[in-house]
């Protein structure tokens, strides 16, 4: 979800049954995370991550690149325990790296190295993280 029913934030996930049934929140915190928009995950290793975009209140009258400056997009990769369902760390991407709408694991459910789509450049994460909260990602 990407906002509340205001067009605010914070939005959140949806937990869908094998019927794509709502049966609830995916997450069981926000945590800090201001935006919401996709996410990957390898339950082997016990790791999601979401990435940004923006708010419905922020977008839905049309793009203005102006709210990218004043921090109305989303910068950030986040890195989640994927059992507790809750964000462990953050990784702010830079001034350079705008809107991070995508971040993909390799198909390999054994595979750790994962790859994120922004609209302003393209950025390869990899390293050997078996664990949420080791940061060993290199951009």
């Amino acid at each position: 979800m990407l906002g509340d029913a205001k067009g605010e934030a914070p939005g959140g996930y949806l937990h869908l049954n094998s019927e794509c049934e709502i049966i609830g929140r995916r997450e069981s915190s926000m945590g800090d995370i201001k935006f919401g928009y996709d996410f990957w995950y390898q339950p082997r290793h016990n790791v999601m991550v979401s990435s940004e975009w923006a708010v419905p209140n922020t977008f839905m009258p049309g793009f203005d690149l102006e709210e990218v400056r004043h921090l109305k997009y989303g910068r950030e990769l986040h890195i989640w325990d994927f059992k507790k369902r809750e964000p462990v760390e953050s990784i702010y991407l830079g001034e350079d790296a705008l809107l991070p709408l995508e971040f993909k694991f390799h198909h390999d459910p054994d595979s750790t190295p994962g790859f994120a789509g922004q609209r302003s450049v393209q950025t390869s994460f990899t390293g050997g993280r078996t664990t949420p909260a080791s940061g060993n990602g290199k951009r």
